[in-house]
């Protein structure tokens, strides 16, 4: 089989999309000068995901954690003792009440009543699309049972809650094991208006063991409505009850008539969400300052927005195959975060407010976000206020199904005369003494485009005027083609990539996609493993040859952050977009973190660099931080890349150590930060059938 190989650009180098702030990791980089067009030098990994796995036993989002002992594992602000997997069809449940297929257990070791010296109770979670497992372990050599399944009688409770616009909805069910030979087990509520019931499609199997039983049981999804949305947010605990001694031990604490203080019930999304950001930043104490539940992504669950920080994350069981998650260092200070069906697609968007401030000055922006399955794409971006001090200007924004109205305000103590700051870029703020009063937009398929607006003269007369044709229905984008979990397509071609790169079967790809990047119009796969992409499938090269390009400007590959699949170009295949951070030595001072958005298209079964731009870069405490967004393009096919002055800490114009880039666009170049001190606030690159060009 030959291989093909592509040749690697001069910075091969990832970002996090306005992402990937907080403290700059220990390094050992070899000595260099930071730029963004030179390559930067290589460094030694820091505790990292790897490392935290490592301690947990593996990581589930990653393809570990089969047999990590959850009892030694770390708990946060989103986690509790107890997790929920998702189930791993390697290994399905085989229901003899055995469980020697089930990772490591919880240790119940709360006492609610008693003093829980008689029994012992440990177990464990998992679930696919319909059903909920548990697997439990009892200790209590005295365990009874009698025909009538009584709370009275020895039993585990399983304790489930889902988050609800009053607070979290509440669910206690029984388990009851039965007697091999004699009893059958049953699952019944233990609460709300079916209490003493058996609940339909449930099953228990229960196995003796020489201390007590253990016993696998099997929960549908369907018995509790509100699993029909939402998957995420959970809250939960299993308990014991041993009667006969009158204990009562839980994996955690909690009222059981209080769902709101049982421990958080993370399923793999959150997890994910845990170990792969608030972890390695040493934030998993952090309670998330915002959260909201809306369905915004690919199908009909809701998904988890939480605000940690100036990171925003999105996971949910339906996004990105349930175990990855997005996440985004925000540029400024989130005041606000909605979700409302704007685009009439039956999802919601997500509406942001953040506020960036330089010096005295704060400008608040409303953005629009589509998620769909992949990162947020800007449908709409609008300066909403300027301000200083006691000086402020604003703009009142109305939202409506496919149409949003922008409008002035009055002005606090500013004026044409004392207000010198320029706004003509696109969604500037309306000044009060300008020429348009209100402009509305309507969303065109692609994106909120102008559709007129009202005029208004010296003397307060207005006049409505309606734009052109060619402004309300530009030409529609062409849709990145559909992107999936991989299927295994092409697994012997993967497996002789494997063979020809030496690379073990231990090490798992970070992302395994499956979409139409070149050749016929059958998916190939694109695999980011290690420091390696690679590129193969059955329309691919013949079928029977792969690509692959090796990210070799990385210390490690912990620090290539992501691998989405995206039409940028409007070729109706996608483009592969690496996010990351890449460490170099400064001449004094500390090691310098740059981070950077890089583009890759794939051609005639080669593939190449087609655009690159540093996002942000930081030395000790000080950083620099741009914003750089996908907005789709005027032509109406692809989309352009808008980037755009964010913050600064710690440096200011004359403090900062390195010159302004200025580079133009160019096959090497890696286009530069805008910074708040940039004469130019905003530069947007655009496809014009070779490169993104300004």
């Amino acid at each position: 089989m030959r291989t093909i190989v592509s040749s690697v650009p001069s910075f091969v180098s990832l970002f996090a999309l306005a992402a990937c702030g907080g403290p700059l990791p220990t390094r050992t980089p070899a000595a260099s000068v930071p730029s963004t067009t030179g390559e930067p030098a290589t460094a030694s990994a820091p505790v990292s995901i790897g490392d935290v796995a490592a301690r947990e036993g593996g990581l589930t989002a990653l393809g570990g954690g089969r047999n990590r002992d959850t009892s030694g594992g770390f708990e946060s602000a989103m986690m509790g003792p107890l997790i929920a997997e998702q189930l791993d069809k390697s290994f399905p449940v085989k229901f003899d009440g055995v469980l020697r297929e089930w990772h490591g257990r919880v240790q119940a070791k709360t006492v609610i009543s008693g003093n829980g010296d008689a029994a012992g109770l440990a177990a464990a979670i998992q679930y696919d699309e319909s059903k909920i497992y548990l697997g439990v372990e009892v200790i209590d050599p005295r365990f009874s049972r009698t025909s009538q399944y009584k709370e009275t009688e020895d039993h585990a409770t399983f304790l489930i809650a889902f988050p609800t616009p009053s607070g979290p909805k509440g669910y206690q069910v029984g388990l009851f094991a039965g007697k091999p030979g004699e009893l059958r087990g049953i699952v019944k509520w233990l609460s709300g208006p079916q209490k003493g019931k058996e609940i339909a499609g449930t099953k228990i199997v229960e196995a003796p063991t020489s201390s007590g039983y253990t016993f696998e049981a099997v929960v549908p999804w369907s018995a509790f409505p509100e699993a029909q949305s939402i998957r995420v947010g959970l809250r939960g605990q299993l308990r014991y009850s041993d009667m006969g001694s009158s204990n009562v031990i839980s994996t955690g604490p909690g009222d059981s008539a209080t769902p709101s203080t049982w421990s958080p019930l993370p399923t793999s999304p959150e997890r994910a969400v845990i170990e792969g950001l608030l972890a390695p930043k040493g934030m998993t104490s952090q309670v998330p300052r915002m959260d909201l539940y809306a369905d915004v992504g690919g199908d009909g669950m809701k998904e988890r927005i939480s605000i940690f920080d100036r990171y925003l994350t999105i996971c949910g069981p339906g996004y990105r195959g349930g175990n990855q998650f997005y996440f985004r260092e925000l540029a400024g200070d989130l005041s606000r975060i909605d979700a409302q069906d704007l685009t009439g697609r039956a999802k919601e968007e997500l509406v942001l407010r953040q506020t960036i401030k330089n010096g005295d000055l704060a400008r608040e922006r409303l953005e629009v976000w589509s998620v769909g399955n992949d990162e947020p794409t800007t449908l709409f971006s609008h300066e909403i206020a300027i301000s200083s001090g006691h000086k402020r200007l604003s703009n009142s924004v109305r939202l409506g199904r496919k149409e949003i109205e922008v409008s002035t305000e009055p002005a606090k103590e500013w004026d044409a005369t004392t207000f010198r700051d320029a706004t003509d870029a696109d969604g500037a703020l309306l000044l009060p003494w300008g020429s348009v009063k209100s402009r509305t937009y309507k969303f065109d398929g692609t994106r909120f485009s102008p559709a007129s607006e009202v005029t208004q003269k010296a003397t307060g007369q207005t006049t409505i005027v309606a734009s052109k044709p060619a402004e309300l229905a530009p030409p529609k984008d062409l849709p990145t083609p559909e992107v999936k979990k991989n299927t295994d397509l092409s697994h012997q071609v993967f497996e002789q990539y494997k063979k020809d790169r030496n690379v073990p079967d231990s090490l798992k790809p970070k992302t395994d996609l499956q979409v139409q990047v070149d050749g016929d119009a059958r998916p190939e796969r694109a695999v980011l493993i290690g420091k390696d992409l690679v590129v193969f499938g059955p329309g691919f090269a013949g079928g029977n040859r792969y690509a692959f390009l090796t990210l070799a400007q990385f210390a490690d590959a912990n620090d290539i952050q992501e691998l989405t699949a995206r039409d940028m170009t409007g070729s109706g295949r996608a483009n592969l977009v690496v996010r990351g951070s890449s460490y170099v030595s400064a001449q004094t001072g500390a090691p310098v973190r740059v981070d950077l958005l890089v583009v890759y298209a794939v051609n005639d079964g080669s593939i190449s660099r087609v655009f690159a731009i540093e996002t942000g870069r930081q030395q000790g405490d000080k950083r620099v931080q741009g914003l750089v967004q996908f907005i789709p393009s005027r032509s109406g096919r692809g989309f352009d890349i808008d980037a755009s002055a964010g913050i600064a800490k710690g440096w200011t114009k004359d403090s900062y150590p390195w010159h302004e880039d200025s580079n133009a666009n160019n096959s090497s170049s890696i286009e530069p930060l805008v910074f708040p001190w940039s004469a130019t606030k905003s530069v947007r690159y655009t496809w014009n059938g070779k490169e993104f060009a300004r």
